[in-house]
C-alpha cells in the first residue's frame, strides 16, 4: 500500500483564553481525498478545535477527517499527546479517542519529531509558530510486514 501524506492546509489558531494556540497541519491521505469525501471542511474542523474547550494549551496538531491528534508542550518536553474524534456536524464537540492515543502514522509521529526540535530550540513563542514541518507531503510505502517507510 502506498499513500501520499499532503498539506491541505496550516494555520495558526488562537484562542481568547491565553493558553490555547495551536498550529494546526491538516493533511489528507491520498489517493484516498477523505476531506473531499467528508461531511465537514478543514475550515469547519478547525473552527471546532478553537471554539471548543476540549483542546487547551500550546503545541501543535495534526488533524484529518477521521483523526485529530494534539500535542501540547511544557516548557522543556511535551506534555502529552491527545486524540480525538473530529465532529461529525457542525457545532459538534470533539470526543476523545483514546485507544488512538498510543500511536500516530508515520507522518505524524515525524512531524510531531520535528514540532518537539522546535520548541526546544525556540526562544519565544513568536519563534516557535514561525517554524513549521515541511515532513508532509511524503510518500508513505507500507511493504508486506506493514513496516512503513517514507520514500
Amino acid at each position: 500500500m502506498v499513500y501520499n501524506a499532503r498539506l491541505v492546509s496550516g494555520d495558526i489558531i488562537y484562542a481568547e483564553e491565553p493558553l490555547k494556540r495551536f498550529k494546526i497541519y491538516s493533511l489528507e491521505q491520498e489517493p484516498k481525498n477523505m476531506w473531499k469525501n467528508s461531511s465537514l471542511t478543514v475550515f469547519d474542523v478547525n473552527e471546532t478545535i478553537r471554539k471548543g474547550q476540549e483542546v487547551k494549551g500550546i503545541g501543535y496538531i495534526v488533524s484529518w477527517p477521521n483523526l485529530i491528534r494534539v500535542g501540547t508542550f511544557l516548557k522543556e518536553s511535551v506534555n502529552e499527546k491527545t486524540c480525538f474524534h473530529p465532529p461529525k456536524v457542525k457545532g459538534e464537540p470533539l470526543r476523545r479517542y483514546p485507544e488512538m492515543e498510543t500511536g500516530g502514522c508515520l507522518a505524524e509521529e515525524i512531524i510531531g519529531g520535528e514540532e518537539a526540535r522546535f520548541w526546544l530550540e525556540s526562544k519565544t513563542l513568536d519563534e516557535y509558530f514561525k517554524k513549521w514541518s515541511s515532513s508532509f507531503d511524503r510518500k508513505v510505502v507500507l511493504n508486506e510486514r506493514k513496516l512503513p517507510k517514507i520514500i
